[in-house]
């Protein structure tokens, strides 16, 4: 019998992605900006559009999921 086991799950310490480019000189593409993914085994928690009409100011909160294995906090990551 396997004495591994996930006790508990948090998300852990808030991180922030920048603004997406949009807009003439800023890598615009005809309505969506530059792709951007949060950290592996992170999630969105919220956003922002920095109170502009455009996508030049949106970005993202994120964090990352944690589990506890044995007492021990793991951060969930991509292998």
């Amino acid at each position: 019998m396997s004495q591994n086991y996930v006790s508990s799950v948090k998300l852990g310490a808030m991180g922030w992605l920048a603004s997406i480019a949009d807009g003439p000189g800023n890598g615009y593409t005809g309505g969506g900006g530059t792709m951007q993914t949060t950290p592996a085994g992170c999630v969105v928690i919220g956003g922002t559009n920095n109170k502009t009409s455009n996508l030049a100011g949106l970005g993202f909160f994120y964090r990352p999921l944690m589990i506890a294995v044995n007492g021990q906090w793991v951060t969930i990551g991509q292998d």
